[in-house]
């Protein structure tokens, strides 16, 4: 994942970029509630990363979805690696 950011940063700083987003995803081994909790520390962790970068943290919009996004559907309770994810998307 650290090779990921580097390349994130670097790609920001070379663009006009207006603003970044960063939405953490949770698969649902775990309740709503917990899995809302951790896709945000998720997703605070990678906007961390990315100001100790050299990202400017003004350009950062935080976001959550829990266990409502999957990208691998699974029922409630399955563990599943894909799912556990943050996404960023640049705004110009």
């Amino acid at each position: 994942g650290s090779s990921v950011l580097e390349s994130v940063a670097a790609e920001i700083a070379k663009q006009n970029i207006s603003s970044v987003n960063v939405v953490g995803h949770a698969d649902t081994s775990g309740s709503k509630k917990y899995n809302q909790r951790l896709s945000l520390k998720r997703a605070n962790a990678v906007r961390k990363a990315l100001e100790a970068r050299g990202v400017n943290a003004n350009l950062l919009m935080v976001d959550s979805r829990g266990e409502d996004e999957l990208m691998v559907s699974t029922a409630d309770g399955v563990r599943e690696p894909a799912n556990r994810r943050v996404e960023i998307t640049f705004s110009k």
